[in-house]
């Protein structure tokens, strides 16, 4: 049998990376703390700033959003 590449919250679209970080309207209230912190430093909310793939950033801003979102995803 075929995984089902579909939200596990039934949202009707293909989980990925992006619609867990940031589209999923059911980690919305999980994802408060991530908001606050990249408002915070006015940085973007995307997949890129959030990995750590956004090289603009200093390191101890991706170290602070780094471990915010290790709370988000625990």
């Amino acid at each position: 049998k075929d995984a089902d590449p579909s939200c596990r919250e039934d949202c009707e679209v293909i989980e990925n990376v992006e619609h867990i970080l940031i589209d999923c309207p059911y980690t919305e209230n999980h994802r408060q703390k991530i908001h606050q912190l990249l408002a915070t430093h006015n940085i973007d909310l995307n997949v890129d700033s959030l990995l750590g793939l956004n090289m603009a950033l200093d390191t101890t801003v991706q170290c602070k959003i780094r471990d915010t979102l290790a709370k988000f995803l625990n």
